[in-house]
């Protein structure tokens, strides 16, 4: 079966391949039948073991290593390894090597470390507010050689971010996890701490080679990143305007951030700068460590021993991301409860509020009300029921009678008691007098009350009868008394129906 493209994990026996891999090692050796070359072909997924048989291996007098090649061949199990039997191996030109996507081949930052790297300067103009904690940092970042190598350099060769852009990623990530603490713990020195942190790795620079097969160069194998970095740093700190002090901290802090002599540090961490950046450096690391593991491994599995973190890890089921927080999940439960209680219990038929508005509302219906614009059967949709009151329900909260044909009101099936009881309207109003008059003066008359008496008017002593024209019909006693009880049914009746509007 032919795949083309693949990557080397994907590879199974008996596939036929072309794609394009690097060749990090080439051995010739001597069969029976000729001469063969063995391979060592790398990509991002992983390593594969290849064989160049003879008559092709004859046409080949050197091959290098750490080149980019478009390898054609077929796998083969071989001792229970994938083992892939060259056909073709072109090496790439140079001026072929722009359209090669160069994260199929060596592992990359998640991030492009160009945006790494801008997000390291602007993280560095909003914390140095010392000019001269500034000045170092950007002259050193700034240089065109720690610039280039930094854009590329890994983290290390196989132990955390051992990928390309792999130290940038993590000298951002230790920045920040140092700046977090320092909001948290504001007696550290922010500025002195954000420098270690961007500078406590930067001898890795020049430790490992980097490129297409990070290995670690000569220098880095006889003196180590911790004292290439301060070697590189001192040459910085000797045109700096920063005082002795705050140099000799930075110098701590670079030398003493791995915390244990056992594990490579000079000195021990002896500032609490240098203890933050210490765990810092020490959290991060490990963490790579873990999203590398993790990511293959389905939730509820655990790794294979590892031996840099001395335990194996499981990877534990994650709480669903769609989970809401407390109050969305309480404002979402509230909306979703709003429309059941209007409809079991509308806001106005609460006892409570009928009294209130019907209180509040009878002045205003003293006076004549036009009908309810609405007609019966749109009322009957508007409003419930009240079919099923229950026996001790309050009169005032019942539907309002339809007795009267000038009221507006919709007929229903029961009406309203009368409020007056029978022997209450059998018995005749009492006569009014000057000493009990209760009635109250009208509006104007309490707005004239501090006014002066207009010219050739006498003051009022007394209350003055209604006039009646001449000829005029009065009402006899019983009918005052009749049309009293009427109105004060109707302002009842009244009131009760905009309570229920």
């Amino acid at each position: 079966m032919e795949n083309s493209m693949p990557r080397i994990r994907d590879i199974a026996p008996g596939d036929t391949i072309k794609t394009v891999l690097i060749v990090t090692s080439a051995v010739q050796k001597q069969a029976k039948n000729g001469p063969f070359w063995t391979l060592e072909l790398k990509d991002a997924t992983g390593s594969l073991e290849a064989r160049i048989w003879s008559p092709l291996s004859q046409t080949f007098k050197e091959i290098p290593e750490n080149f980019i090649a478009e390898v054609e061949g077929r796998a083969e199990r071989y001792r229970d390894q994938i083992q892939l039997s060259v056909t073709s191996l072109r090496p790439i030109p140079e001026h072929e090597l722009p359209r090669v996507d160069m994260s199929l081949l060596v592992p990359s930052s998640r991030v492009d470390p160009h945006k790494l790297f801008e997000e390291l300067q602007e993280l560095c103009r909003n914390v140095f507010t010392y000019q001269p904690w500034f000045d170092l940092v950007m002259d050193v970042l700034k240089d065109p050689e720690i610039r280039n190598r930094l854009l590329v350099a890994p983290a290390a060769c196989s132990v955390h971010h051992a990928w390309v852009g792999g130290l940038l990623e993590h000298t951002l990530g230790v920045t920040r996890l140092c700046l977090g603490i320092a909001d948290q713990y504001p007696e550290l020195d922010r500025q002195a701490l954000a420098t270690g942190a961007i500078f406590h790795d930067i001898g890795k620079l020049w430790e490992l080679s980097g490129g297409l097969c990070a290995e670690y160069t000569n220098e880095g194998r006889l003196l180590g990143h911790i004292s290439l970095g301060l070697a590189h740093i001192d040459a910085y700190l000797a045109s700096s305007s920063l005082t002795e002090d705050l140099k000799l901290h930075l110098r701590h802090l670079i030398l003493s951030h791995h915390g244990q002599r056992e594990f490579g540090s000079p000195c021990l961490p002896q500032t609490p700068e240098a203890l933050v950046l210490h765990y810092a450096d020490n959290l991060d690391a490990k963490l790579a460590q873990c999203r590398v593991l993790l990511k293959e491994l389905p939730a509820g599995r655990w790794s294979a021993y590892q031996k840099t973190l001395e335990r194996n890890i499981f990877h534990p089921v994650r709480t669903p991301e769609s989970a809401l927080t407390r109050h969305d999940a309480a404002s979402q439960a509230k909306q979703q409860d709003a429309p059941e209680q209007a409809q079991a219990a509308p806001f106005l038929s609460e006892p409570f509020m009928t009294e209130i508005l019907a209180e509040k509302l009878a002045p205003c219906l003293a006076e004549d009300t036009q009908p309810c614009p609405v007609p019966p059967e749109e009322l009957d949709a508007l409003f419930p029921s009240f079919d099923d009151a229950p026996d001790d329900t309050p009169p005032w909260d019942l539907p309002s009678p339809a007795d009267f044909s000038d009221s507006g009101l919709f007929p229903l099936d029961e009406a309203v008691p009368d409020p007056l009881p029978e022997e209450q309207m059998d018995t005749p109003l009492p006569p009014l007098n000057a000493e009990d008059n209760t009635t109250q003066p009208d509006a104007a008359a309490q707005d004239n009350q501090d006014l002066p008496p207009a010219a050739g008017t006498a003051p009022l002593s007394e209350p003055l009868a209604p006039e009646v024209p001449e000829g005029a019909q009065t009402a006899s006693p019983e009918e005052n008394r009749h049309h009293a009880t009427k109105s004060k049914t109707e302002q009842h009746n009244g009131a009760r129906q905009c309570s229920l509007l």
